[in-house]
């Protein structure tokens, strides 16, 4: 388990699994598509977007996982 820092300023726990996925998309700038993931990676990345680490968006038909900001949270 790790602890990771929300935009919101709020801390969670994370598994190391899904520090691993995290990491994964900061070496991509922050941003990774959905195909480019295997399935047990788009399952651990649907989880961090219920726990507002990740947000999902859409660009030119494709799906893309993003690192959330602060702007992006709609519980905020």
């Amino acid at each position: 388990m790790k602890f990771f820092d929300l935009p919101s300023g709020f801390g969670i726990l994370i598994s190391n699994e899904e520090s691993v996925l995290i990491d994964k998309i900061k070496q991509n700038q922050g941003c990774v598509a959905k195909k480019s993931l295997d399935a047990r990676e788009q399952t651990v990345a649907a989880g961090l977007v219920a726990k507002d680490v990740l947000t999902r968006t859409r660009r030119d038909g494709k799906l893309y996982y993003l690192i959330a900001a602060v702007d992006q949270i709609w519980r905020i």
